[in-house]
């Protein structure tokens, strides 16, 4: 028997075992190879979502809505886009040419928090720009804080709003990573507003500068449960007093 028809004797599970080690990317093109590996495909292809361009948003949160089952089987999002539309060179009379410039467009957000709000087995979700994106739409906050089975978070461009949804989340993930916080966060409001959030076990704070905060103004909070901490401009000391029982420290 030839290798395509030992293919066709494995179980349902071990198929998906080994389809779910391919990229979403690789599984989209195995899902048109064969009707027999093409649920198993696509569930692993939908399963994880990684969003480049602001623009398609909007397609991919309908494509998932239209679906239930669709839905049900996404566990990874990220969107990693800059929300950015390139404005072309514009020549001035006097025939200088000046650069091209970038504006944002955050229409594509509403459909963003559509999707989020639908979600029920999403365990994954990384934000980038998600200081600015709080800031443009304010339901986007409430419907992070509130995914119901959020393992791992992970938010770029962090200050006060960001703040303020780690403050109310409803569910502690047990992987949160907080990447390019603005310096006009303070440290110390981060970590108070980690306080409810025992049960993290792995945990990145990475400031663009440096910060300084006296240990005495921790008023004694620590997270016994992180074993693992990314950290850049956070004093050593203060790390090793607040998460004392973590058995990795990487400073960038």
């Amino acid at each position: 028997m030839n290798a395509r028809g030992n293919m066709y004797l494995l179980n349902h599970d071990v198929l998906e075992h080994i389809v779910s080690f391919l990229d979403s990317h690789d599984a989209l093109s195995l899902c048109e190879t064969s009707r027999w590996v093409h649920l198993a495909a696509k569930r692993c292809a939908l399963a994880s979502v990684s969003v480049r361009h602001h623009r398609t948003i909007p397609r991919i949160s309908a494509y998932f809505l239209e679906d239930p089952m669709r839905l049900n089987l996404l566990r990874e999002l990220d969107i990693s886009c800059d929300f950015q539309e390139d404005i072309p060179d514009r020549p001035w009379d006097e025939g200088v040419v000046l650069p091209g410039y970038i504006v944002r467009d955050y229409k594509a957000v509403g459909p963003l928090v559509d999707l989020l709000e639908r979600t029920e087995n999403l365990r994954v979700f990384k934000l980038n720009l998600a200081e600015k994106l709080l800031r443009e739409e304010p339901r986007l906050g409430d419907v992070i804080a509130s995914i119901p089975k959020l393992e791992e978070l992970e938010l770029t461009c962090v200050g006060s709003r960001c703040v303020e949804l780690l403050r109310h989340a409803k569910r502690t993930p047990r992987r949160l990573f907080l990447l390019d916080i603005v310096n006009a966060t303070s440290s110390l409001s981060i970590l108070e507003s980690l306080a409810a959030h025992q049960d993290i076990q792995e945990l990145a704070l990475v400031y663009s500068l440096p910060c300084t905060i006296p240990l005495n103004a921790m008023n004694g909070s620590r997270w016994l449960s992180v074993k693992v901490v990314y950290s850049h401009g956070i004093p050593t000391a203060l790390l090793e007093y607040a998460f004392p029982h973590a058995t990795r420290l990487h400073m960038a």
